[in-house]
């Protein structure tokens, strides 16, 4: 797999080309957004994802994506930014783009939604995850259940549940669980997370719903179907 990588940070750039390289990618990157449009416009460099910055000086990211799409290139793309409301995230789907990650964000989430794009490589993300009988809009933070019932989560809630929902199953350590819900840098005690698995138990409790969010001992949490 062949990987874009525009961002004009070098230590983010640095980030995410090494964590893609690291999972078994090939990466270009651009620190401008100058040379990035010019990149992702030559089709022939056979680029399987683009994450771009929003926030790119003279040529941001978000006209890179339109005018990707403008000249008929398909590249998944992920928008990585700063600005994380609804608004923001709204125009930049509208703009073209495939997903779209607020920063700080955990490598592991992108690479995770990096792979769950290529495993639909002619659809466009859907605004929703799902893992058996709940569903969650990460840009509504409503988790539904059973196609009826619907619950509103907290900010952190909601993300504590779209990492566990990405993971498909897979046991998420308490650190890596921080980092998708604090950022990476913050200095928040890792108690904080066994908090909101507390309340993302009871409101999937008082919902009725089939999944259950089981303490990996040693681990962390995962999200399993229950009997």
């Amino acid at each position: 797999m062949k990987a874009l990588v525009i961002e004009d940070n070098e230590s983010v750039s640095r980030l995410v080309k090494e964590g893609f390289e690291a999972a078994g990618w090939t990466v270009d990157a651009a620190l401008s957004g100058e040379e990035g449009l010019m990149l992702a416009l030559d089709v022939g460099q056979g680029y399987d994802l683009a994450v771009v910055d929003r926030m790119l000086p003279v040529v941001d990211g978000l006209t890179i994506v339109r005018g990707m799409r403008e000249k008929g290139v398909e590249t998944p793309v992920i928008v990585l930014t700063a600005l994380g409301s609804v608004e923001n995230r709204v125009e930049g789907l509208n703009m073209g783009a495939d997903d779209y990650l607020s920063k700080p964000f955990a490598i592991e989430e992108l690479l995770a939604r990096a792979r769950a794009l290529l495993r639909r490589p002619h659809e466009i993300a859907s605004a929703e995850i799902s893992f058996g009988d709940i569903s969650l809009d990460p840009e509504t933070r409503v988790l539904t259940v059973g196609g009826k019932r619907r619950v509103d989560l907290s900010g952190r809630e909601s993300s504590m549940l779209e990492a566990l929902i990405l993971a498909g199953g897979s046991p998420l350590s308490r650190d890596k669980l921080l980092a998708k819900i604090w950022g990476i840098d913050r200095p928040v005690e890792a108690g904080n997370v066994d908090n909101y698995a507390y309340f993302l138990r009871r409101k999937l409790k008082t919902a009725k719903s089939a999944v259950g969010l089981e303490s990996v001992r040693g681990l962390g949490y995962r999200l399993v179907e229950l009997p």
